[in-house]
């Protein structure tokens, strides 16, 4: 998504809407990380495609880079609450847990936590000097927000495909996973124009090291979860696993 142009079309739409006010441009971020994150499934998905869209372009306009990293690095967790998540699956698989009981538990937080998030941003920028776009007359704002969504539809359609497919019981998310991939690389290559040879290969080589991280965290998962069901294991073994985080956290705090 970051490089096919499935995001940039997102955020130009996104922008018409909320662009012309101060701290716009950042319910555009906020929002667009949610978006991008209920596509994806990841929260990593907001830094790497958003970012470097958004963050230089906020830049521009009067935020500070820090308070615009900041602001994104926040909404991208977005992505492991507004399902599909890639969290919400593997909690699913792991623990048993009907994984669309999960996906509805956490879509409320989720559409809170991005309301939030864009009320706080519009408060504090205020106190920021910021550049807004020239208001534009209602016949030629109008036309270009049906020109933005004519470009967004094929971006938006991948949602509605996903979510639709699992909720409608079409598929499974693995299967809307798989689907929503052979949906992006045409709708990349073909109508934004975005994605290459080199940059499918590239992007290839990110996912195949995401999902081998996730298989590692899933592998020991599984042992941990096996080692407490099995009869016979010492008690000062259980003792010892979970003391070690409540020491952690309190230390932390």
């Amino acid at each position: 998504m970051s490089v096919s142009g499935i995001a940039e079309a997102l955020l130009k739409l996104v922008n018409e809407f909320v662009g012309r006010i101060k701290g716009g441009l950042g319910v555009v971020a906020t929002v667009s990380c949610g978006i991008i994150g209920a596509i994806s499934g990841s929260g990593l998905t907001g830094v790497a495609a958003v970012g470097p869209v958004l963050i230089p372009e906020m830049e521009k306009r009067g935020y500070p880079r820090s308070f615009a990293a900041a602001l994104i690095a926040n909404s991208s967790v977005l992505g492991l609450l507004i399902p599909p998540s890639v969290t919400m699956i593997i909690f699913g698989w792991v623990t048993e847990t009907s994984i669309l009981a999960a996906f509805l538990a956490t879509l409320g937080p989720g559409l809170l936590v991005a309301f939030l998030l864009s009320v706080v941003n519009i408060i504090m920028s205020r106190k920021f000097d910021l550049i807004l776009d020239d208001p534009l007359p209602l016949k030629e704002k109008v036309s270009s927000v049906a020109k933005r969504s004519f470009s967004a539809t094929p971006a938006l359609l991948m949602p509605v495909i996903i979510l639709g497919g699992i909720y409608g019981g079409i598929m499974t998310p693995t299967e809307a996973a798989a689907v929503a991939v052979i949906y992006a690389i045409p709708v990349g290559w073909l109508i934004y124009k975005g994605l290459s040879f080199k940059s499918l290969l590239s992007a290839g080589k990110e996912a195949g090291t995401s999902v081998g991280a996730i298989l590692i965290m899933i592998f020991f998962s599984l042992i941990l979860s096996q080692m407490f069901v099995m009869n016979g294991v010492p008690q000062e073994l259980v003792d010892a696993v979970f003391q070690y985080p409540k020491t952690s956290i309190s230390c932390c705090c």
